[in-house]
């Protein structure tokens, strides 16, 4: 159970020749941050650091330079983009700590931004069905599997 928080250093997008909107670097650091502090409120003692920055730039570009990835439709395109930025996330560990929490958040960020589902963010933790596609991909699954399974989680969180 994590607690609701404001956040106050505003999150910069970044919007795609095609209209969809992606998370910038600086708005995956702030939000991993943000899901820390939360974290320390409950008791953790995470620390905030950035295990390998290289991954979040390349998660970034990838998203940005991958134009023959996106198909023309709104919900298609922001699935891809929650999907490869939950997986990259969750499964890359670019942090240290939180970094299921910060995929969680960010995909779900993204399809809000995109496709205004108004969804509730907590920050803190991230649902069971997450954390087993996570314990799936440290089980040496193969990443289109995981990416697959990911893609369903998040057209669940569309569906409501």
């Amino acid at each position: 159970m994590g607690i609701e928080v404001k956040i106050i250093k505003p999150l910069k997008l970044k919007r795609l020749a095609n209209g969809i909107l992606i998370l910038t670097e600086d708005a995956i650091i702030i939000i991993h941050d943000l899901i820390i502090e939360d974290r320390k409120l409950m008791g953790k003692d995470d620390p905030i650091s950035i295990r390998n920055p290289g991954l979040i730039g390349h998660l970034c570009d990838t998203l940005a330079d991958r134009l023959h990835k996106y198909s023309g439709n709104l919900r298609e395109d922001t699935l891809y983009v929650a999907t490869e930025t939950f997986y990259y996330i969750a499964c890359e560990h670019p942090f240290t700590e939180g970094n299921k929490s910060t995929g969680y958040v960010c995909a779900l960020l993204l399809l809000n931004a995109n496709l205004s589902i108004g969804t509730r963010l907590n920050l803190g933790s991230s649902p069971h069905e997450a954390e087993e596609i996570v314990r799936l991909a440290e089980g040496g699954k193969d990443p289109r599997e995981l990416r697959k399974l990911i893609k369903e989680f998040l057209q669940k969180e569309i569906s409501g």
